[in-house]
C-alpha cells in the first residue's frame, strides 16, 4: 500500500493544489493511487464515477462518503452476478474470486463469453484484452 500511495504516481505534480480535490481521502491526505488510476485509465475511471454517482446509497463508507473502493465492488459485483448465475444454470462449478472467477479448464470460454457480455451490458465495455487467464493445475 505504501508503494501503492507513493508520490510517484503523480509526477511531481502539487497534490495540494485545488485540482486534486476530487482526489483527497481522508484527514486531508491525497488518494494518489486515485489520481494514477485516472491518468492511466482515464475513460474506467469516468465511468466509475457514474457508478459512485448513481449508486450512491450502496457506497457510502462507514464515515457516511461515497467511497470510490465500495463503489469499484458495486460495479463488480453487478458484472459478475449476472456470470454466476449463468454459471450455475448450466452447472458449470465455479468459485466467486475477488475480481474474478475460478472456474474449470473446459468452462474457461463459455465464462469468458459471459463476463464479456456482462460487462458490454453494464459498462459499455467488451474489448477481450481486459479478460486476463491464469492457468493452473
Amino acid at each position: 500500500n505504501s508503494f501503492l500511495n507513493s508520490d510517484a504516481w503523480c509526477d511531481g505534480e502539487d497534490v495540494q493544489s485545488k485540482d486534486f480535490k476530487e482526489y483527497r481521502a481522508g484527514k486531508g491526505y491525497i488518494n494518489k493511487v486515485g489520481k494514477a488510476f485516472d491518468n492511466s485509465f482515464p475513460i474506467l475511471f469516468k465511468r466509475m464515477k457514474e457508478q459512485v454517482a448513481s449508486n450512491l446509497k450502496y457506497i457510502i463508507s462507514k464515515n457516511e462518503k461515497p467511497s470510490f473502493g465500495n463503489g469499484l465492488m458495486a460495479m463488480e459485483s453487478k458484472v459478475l452476478d449476472p456470470v454466476y448465475s449463468e454459471l450455475m444454470a448450466k452447472e458449470l462449478f465455479f468459485i466467486p474470486c475477488h475480481d474474478g472467477v475460478l472456474v474449470e479448464a473446459d468452462a474457461v470460454e463459455t465464462t469468458i463469453t459471459l463476463i464479456l457480455r456482462s460487462l458490454k451490458q453494464h459498462t459499455g465495455l467488451g474489448d477481450r484484452k481486459l479478460i486476463k487467464i491464469n492457468k493452473y493445475k
